[in-house]
């Protein structure tokens, strides 16, 4: 089912262990992007090429810039490359849509894309068994499926509000999370 493997950070799966970085012990966070634009669709590393390439400066500063920002608590402007990578280090990150959607950012994916990508997304719960995912928007949210999930409402915080949820997935309990989208901020 899953087409573009995650990016899955050299800390992620050591949460007991977490000496440093940006994430408590014991949290697995699965940050959840809504779909790729303008690729490949039979590059299974896609999603880890695109990632490595935001590490080394040269791919989509706007959206990973702000993950990081958020994560960091820092303008992303004054975090140094390691502080950068170890947001990374602590992560998981996979974008929902299991096709290349169109050109550009602008491009919405369609309802079948995203019910299509359904199975890929228990797999990816499964298999990476996060504690939390950060969903990165609200239209992915609305388009995410709704069985084996407990919906929690919405809660506000600086004047911002932010859907939440869970899903049950065999023995795990994932918390879920979605602000509006990061490229749009947060100030």
């Amino acid at each position: 089912h899953v087409k573009f493997a995650p990016w899955e950070g050299s800390g992620y799966a050591s949460v007991q262990k977490r000496k440093s970085g940006v994430l408590p012990n014991n949290v697995r966070l699965l940050v959840l992007g809504e779909s790729h634009y303008g690729v490949d669709n039979d590059r299974l590393d896609t999603t880890k090429f695109v990632v490595k390439c935001f590490l080394k400066g040269r791919e989509n500063p706007r959206f990973f810039g702000a993950v990081t920002s958020t994560l960091a608590s820092s303008y992303y402007g004054d975090l140094k490359d390691g502080e950068i990578q170890s947001v990374f280090n602590d992560i998981a990150f996979y974008n929902f849509v299991q096709e290349s959607v169109g050109p550009g950012a602008s491009t919405v994916p369609s309802r079948e894309a995203f019910t299509s990508s359904y199975d890929a997304f228990f797999e990816i719960l499964t298999n990476l068994a996060p504690t939390h995912v950060w969903v990165c928007g609200r239209r992915l949210w609305n388009n995410m499926p709704d069985f084996h999930f407990i919906d929690q409402g919405t809660i506000e915080t600086g004047g911002k509000k932010a859907e939440k949820g869970k899903y049950l997935v065999d023995a795990l309990k994932v918390h879920c999370l979605a602000p509006q989208h990061p490229s749009r901020g947060y100030s």
